[in-house]
C-alpha cells in the first residue's frame, strides 16, 4: 500500500503550493545567454584596398566590383581624363561564416591574379570615447603567368604569394573613423629571379559626414624590405544606400588585388597629372531576404 500513500502526498503537495501562489504573479524568467553586440565602427568591409575590421552578417553574401582606369589624368578629354580605358579590375565575393569569420575570393586581370584571404574579429572593446576594434586577415595569391612569356611553369612555387594583416580600428566622436594596418607579404617581387618580402603599414582615415556619405583617404608605405614605385595613396568619396556603397576615387595606383598593392604603387613620381581615376561598388546580398 505504499505507492497509495505517495501518491497521496504528491497530490497534497500540489493542492498546497497550488493555493500559496493563487494571486500572485509568477515572477521567474528563464536565462538565456547572450553574447555581447558586436562593435561597428566602419560602415564597409573595405575602404579602398586596406580592410576594415568590418565583418559581414552570418550567412551574407558581399559582391564588389572594382576599376582603376589605365589613362592618367593628363590623357585629357580626348579619353575622358581615363574614363574610356582600358582598366585594370577585380571582382570579389565574400561569405560570412559567422558574425566574425569572413571569407572572401578575388580575381583582377592585371597578371590574371586570384587571391584567398579570411578576415576575423579578435578583440574588441566598447567605449564611449575611444571604442577598439582588433582583426587579422590572411591569405594565399596565386599568378598564373604564361610560360611562353615568363619562362615558368603555371604552377611554379614563384608564382604564389602569401599576404597577412592586422587590423586596428577606432572611431572618434562617432564620425571620425582611423584604422591601421601593419601587414606582411612574401614573394613580392613576383616577377624577380628570387624571392623577397615586404612589410607595410597602412593607415587611412574616414570621415562621416552624414549618414549616406563620406569622405576617406588611405595610404600604404613600404616600411622595410622590396618595394616597387612610391607609396600607394588615394583619396575619395563614399556614398552609402541600401546594402549599397559607390565610392570614387583618385590614386596613384592601378593594382587592386593585396598581393600586389602591399608591394608599392608602380608609380615613379606625385605629379598630379600622372594619377587615375577609379570607382568600386559593392552590394551586400543573402538569399531569400530584402534588404
Amino acid at each position: 500500500m505504499g505507492w497509495h500513500i505517495y501518491l497521496l502526498v504528491m497530490i497534497l503537495t500540489g493542492l498546497v503550493g497550488q493555493a500559496t501562489l493563487e494571486g500572485q504573479r509568477v515572477r521567474w524568467k528563464k536565462r538565456v545567454h547572450k553574447p555581447p553586440q558586436d562593435i561597428q565602427l566602419f560602415h564597409s568591409t573595405i575602404v579602398a584596398n586596406l580592410p576594415t575590421t568590418e565583418t559581414l552578417r552570418k550567412g551574407n553574401f558581399e559582391f564588389i566590383v572594382s576599376h582603376r582606369f589605365i589613362p592618367d589624368l593628363s590623357s585629357g578629354f580626348d579619353s575622358f581624363w581615363g574614363v574610356d580605358g582600358p582598366a585594370y579590375n577585380r571582382l570579389s565575393l565574400a561569405y560570412a561564416l559567422t558574425h566574425q569569420l569572413m571569407v572572401e575570393i578575388g580575381r583582377s586581370n592585371r597578371l590574371r591574379n586570384i587571391d584567398l584571404s579570411v578576415k576575423s574579429k579578435l578583440w574588441q572593446r566598447a567605449h564611449p570615447g575611444l571604442p577598439l576594434v582588433m582583426g587579422a586577415r590572411a591569405g594565399i595569391a596565386f599568378s598564373p603567368l604564361d610560360p611562353r612569356a615568363y619562362r615558368r611553369d603555371r604552377w611554379d612555387v614563384r608564382n604564389f604569394q602569401f599576404f597577412g594583416q592586422l587590423l586596428f580600428n577606432t572611431l572618434i566622436q562617432k564620425k571620425v573613423g582611423i584604422g591601421l594596418v601593419p601587414a606582411y607579404l612574401h614573394n613580392s617581387d613576383l616577377l624577380g629571379d628570387r624571392s623577397l618580402s615586404s612589410v607595410t603599414m597602412g593607415a587611412y582615415l574616414q570621415v562621416y559626414v552624414s549618414p549616406s556619405w563620406n569622405i576617406w583617404a588611405e595610404a600604404a608605405p613600404v616600411v622595410s624590405g622590396y618595394r616597387d614605385g612610391e607609396m600607394p595613396f588615394t583619396a575619395g568619396i563614399e556614398f552609402e544606400t541600401g546594402g549599397h556603397f559607390f565610392k570614387i576615387f583618385l590614386t596613384n595606383s592601378t593594382r587592386l588585388n593585396t598581393s600586389q598593392f602591399l608591394a608599392g604603387s608602380g608609380a615613379t613620381g606625385w605629379d598630379p597629372g600622372k594619377w587615375h581615376l577609379g570607382f568600386s561598388i559593392t552590394r551586400l546580398l543573402r538569399f531569400g531576404e530584402k534588404w
